[in-house]
């Protein structure tokens, strides 16, 4: 009687070390190490931005916009993914929405030239022309060497039925960048202005 005493204290101790044995194995795999969610929400987050890349590439902004959008729950790249919300809506033609977008990350950044480049631009295509040739003028005058602004000034004066002063800004942008390829398109349009 000894004997079947032991064999079954033996089988149920075995039993027991069995069952503690996947007890700790199942608990070991459900328990997360310390930090792990949070290396697993960047991850998600950084792959966000990837797909929303792809969309923009694409030329799917709506799509890049919704995945954007996911990435603004992270600190460190929200202002980056908010840049590029306001980036599509802009290439969507939602002004008003990218204004908006591109006004509250200068007022974090308000020495960030591309932001003011971008207020500019968007403001111009929103048609608010008169505040787009007060922000370019000072945009030539900060930033000299930069043609792409000088030309974005010019084409606002055109609009703006300001061929006298886009003459001027013209004579500046031939004689600063007398190799620049528009020279000759800009010329046209500033002469067929002046005859009107």
């Amino acid at each position: 009687m000894g004997r079947i005493f032991c064999r079954a204290f033996n089988c149920l101790a075995s039993a027991a070390s069995i069952f503690l044995l996947c007890s700790l194995l199942a608990a070991c795999s459900s328990f997360r190490a310390p930090g792990e969610q949070s290396v697993r929400n960047k991850n998600l987050m950084a792959e966000y931005f990837s797909i929303a890349k792809s969309y923009e590439e694409q030329k799917n902004y709506t799509k890049a916009i919704s995945f954007y959008k996911k990435v603004l729950k992270d600190k460190e790249l929200h202002d980056s993914a908010y840049y590029k919300v306001g980036y599509c809506q802009a290439r969507a033609g939602n002004w008003a929405e990218a204004l908006k977008i591109y006004r509250q990350l200068l007022q974090k950044d308000k020495d960030n030239k591309n932001l003011k480049v971008s207020v500019a631009y968007v403001t111009a295509m929103s048609g608010n022309l008169k505040e787009a040739s007060a922000l370019y003028e000072a945009l030539v005058k900060d930033n000299p060497t930069d043609s792409s602004v000088l030309k974005n000034y010019i084409s606002v004066l055109m609009a703006l039925n300001k061929y006298e002063e886009a003459q001027a800004q013209f004579n500046l942008l031939k004689e600063t960048f007398p190799d620049d390829e528009s020279i000759a398109a800009i010329q046209a349009k500033i002469a067929d202005g002046l005859k009107l």
